[in-house]
């Protein structure tokens, strides 16, 4: 399982807060909660030691000795290890030609969440320097980071993805986004990368409950579930001529699914998912032969999305008022 960030991406899955780019500072969804709340130290830290005191009995219980560690490929292809952890730039992985069996990651969602600025709260006390933030994969207005640099930079971790995968193998990864733009840089960069899409290769996951209640999942037009995408190895990688009929039929359904979407009174976030499904293999098949044409898909998607910017604000805005009141009631 190969992560991300430049070095391997250590930040836990509850820690993913949202960004947004405000005059060129990351800002990640810091809020001040209008109430005062009180919480008891010891208590939470009984609670945390009984957490980890449980997870600790349970991987000594399945998992017992078989971990054994090592930073060499050649050991743990001997057999003499069974988990090989590396932090690293994820662009030149230590491992020979067609040597994985599969790939899985998880890669930084454009400018969602700015890990390594995240990580310099802590690393100054910890390592006495801030991180190294130059291979970041990410999308950073004060790093002076485009989209383009951000597929640049995915394409070359996924080229190395490819090198090390086995012939045959399967690239499996999460992905998503409230910018179909940034999804097509993902899908673009796998696909340029050699992989091949599959058929039936994206697959929405809606969220699980804890991940569902969290302050930024919970806010209004928040992209809560994750797509996962699966690719595969194959050589050659196909190449189709592009069918500018095909184009035509993904803008006419676009264009319906978002005025139905509307007339509905569906939130953005549910005409994104729909919209996504349509979009997705249109982008991985043209990827390598009209990169262009994808782009421009993506445009016209956006353009709709922002014809109805008033109505996805109206219903933002009662949405809230909404749970204002719920809020409220029970307090």
């Amino acid at each position: 399982m190969f992560g991300f960030s430049g070095s391997l991406k250590w930040a836990s899955r509850q820690s993913h807060l949202r960004g947004r780019i405000v005059e060129g500072w990351a800002l990640h969804a810091y809020w001040i909660y209008p109430k005062s709340l009180e919480m008891n130290v010891w208590k939470v830290y009984k609670r945390r030691y009984q957490a980890i005191s449980l997870g600790k009995e349970y991987s000594n219980k399945h998992i017992g000795t078989f971990c054994k560690l090592t930073d060499d490929f050649e050991i743990i292809a001997h057999g003499d290890a069974t988990c090989l952890l590396l932090n690293r730039d994820s662009a030149k992985l230590p491992f020979p030609d067609n040597s994985v069996d599969a790939v899985i990651t998880d890669p930084p969602y454009g400018g969602n969440v700015n890990y390594a600025e995240l990580s310099d709260f802590w690393n100054v006390w910890m390592d006495g320097r801030t991180i190294d933030k130059q291979s970041e994969v990410v999308i950073n207005r004060t790093q002076e980071k485009s989209i383009e640099d951000y597929q640049r930079q995915l394409d070359s971790v996924f080229r190395e993805c490819y090198r090390v995968l086995k012939h045959g193998g399967y690239f499996v990864s999460t992905f998503n986004s409230k910018d179909s733009r940034i999804v097509a840089s993902f899908v673009l960069a796998a696909s340029m990368a050699g992989f091949r899409f599959l058929a039936d290769g994206a697959k929405y996951q809606a969220p699980i409950r804890p991940y569902a209640t969290t302050f930024h999942a919970m806010q209004i037009g928040a992209i809560v579930g994750d797509f996962i995408f699966t690719f595969t190895k194959d050589t050659p990688h196909p190449k189709v001529d592009f069918d500018e009929a095909e184009l035509q039929r993904i803008q006419a359904d676009i264009s319906q699914l978002v005025e139905q979407s509307v007339k509905k009174g569906r939130l953005e976030p549910n005409i994104r998912e729909h919209a996504y499904n349509l979009l997705i293999p249109f982008l991985a098949k043209y990827a390598v032969t009209n990169p262009i044409q994808c782009k421009n898909a993506t445009d016209f998607f956006e353009r709709k999305i922002k014809e109805n910017d008033r109505y996805f604000k109206n219903t933002r805005e009662q949405l809230v008022e909404k749970r204002k009141r719920s809020f409220s009631a029970k307090g």
